[in-house]
């Protein structure tokens, strides 16, 4: 997931920053946030032990408090 978070172009196999967060968007406003996450989620299936990643990666925080997390970032130019 970090490396998704990084800005690169999609000839190096990885999608832009900003079209994750076009994507990010269009989940939100379609399915909301809590559909949008275990969608996510689900894209990682398979790929090491997912489970243990996103407990590391979001500690105790609800997956309201990661959205707003986002929100917050978004205002300020942090993503």
């Amino acid at each position: 997931m970090k490396s998704l978070m990084k800005q690169n172009n999609f000839t190096s196999g990885q999608p832009s920053i900003r079209v994750i967060q076009k994507g990010w968007e269009a989940l939100n406003r379609t399915i909301g946030a809590t559909e949008a996450l275990r969608f996510v989620m689900s894209l990682t299936i398979g790929q090491g032990d997912s489970v243990k990643f996103f407990k590391d990666f979001w500690k105790d925080r609800s997956i309201e408090e990661i959205h707003q997390q986002i929100i917050r970032a978004k205002k300020e130019k942090r993503i």
